[in-house]
This record gives C-alpha cells, sequence and structure tokens, in this order.
C-alpha cells in the first residue's frame, strides 16, 4: 500500500518521506526480538526489506524502462527526449534534462526519474529484458539521491 502508483505520486518534501517511511519503522518495531534495534539494524536482520524511499525510486525507474521499451502505452515522446548532446562517456540512451519553468514540475515522475536514469551505469539502461534490469537496479547506488530519516 505505501508504494501503490508511486511512479506518478511520490513525496518529495523530507517530512512527508518520514511519515510514510514511519509506518514501516513502526510495524518493523513491533516484530518479535525487534523492539531493542535501531531501524536500520531491524532492516537488515529482515534481509529483504528495504526503505521505502529505495523501493520508490526503483519503481519509478522501471517504469521509466517499461516506457522506453513500449512495454506500457505511454509513448515515450509525450514525456521523455533523449539527449543530443553525447560528450565524452555518454550513452545514446541518456535522456534530456527539461529545466522546468514552475517549482511544483520539478518533483513530477518524467523529471524525477531522468536523472536517476542518466546515473544510472550504460549496462543496466541497456539490459536485454525487465528481470534482468531490476535484478542490475538491486546493486545500484542510490545514495546520492536517498534523504536520510530522521
Amino acid at each position: 500500500m505505501l508504494e501503490h502508483c508511486s511512479p506518478v505520486w511520490s513525496p518529495c518534501y523530507i517530512g512527508n518521506i518520514n511519515k510514510l517511511e514511519s509506518v514501516q519503522r513502526s510495524f518493523t518495531k513491533r516484530l518479535t526480538g525487534m523492539c531493542t534495534l535501531s531501524y536500520e539494524s531491524r532492516l537488515k536482520a529482515l534481509k529483504r526489506l528495504e526503505r521505502p524511499e529505495l523501493r520508490r525510486l526503483r519503481m519509478g525507474l522501471v517504469t521509466r524502462y517499461n516506457i522506453v521499451y513500449g512495454r506500457v502505452s505511454v509513448p515515450f515522446s509525450s514525456l521523455f527526449e533523449f539527449s543530443s548532446h553525447l560528450g565524452t562517456g555518454a550513452r545514446p540512451t541518456k535522456l534530456f534534462y527539461f529545466d522546468p519553468l514552475v517549482n511544483v514540475r520539478a518533483k513530477c515522475f518524467p523529471i524525477r526519474v531522468i536523472s536517476l536514469w542518466n546515473h544510472l551505469p550504460a549496462s543496466v539502461v541497456s539490459a536485454e529484458n525487465i528481470h534482468i534490469f531490476k535484478k542490475l537496479l538491486k546493486h545500484a547506488d542510490f545514495s546520492y539521491a536517498m534523504f536520510e530519516s530522521a
């Protein structure tokens, strides 16, 4: 429920991110043997559980991948444009960053995922199918894009 429709709607303010995170924080604290552990320790002990913010970032990128490769009925050109500036080391799948004229637009899905997508290694964005893409995303470093919860 915490991630339902998150590629379209995802909180951008630290207070809202923390409110969503607090749901999982509270739940994990109530699990047997977890009440004395820190949140990060609980996540490590539960192995497969990750911070909701990280899951939302990944889901946005999966949605972006599906749009690029025509797996959904959203036309690529209605939301994105490939960058025509291919400098040293740039890849042909790099996206053009639209500088939003309105601050509210800066946090919407297309703008939000462009920087994430452009930071991914070429081996990830050119994954041959969605399953490989998701697997490679699990190992991608998103520390530059994450807020630290209180």
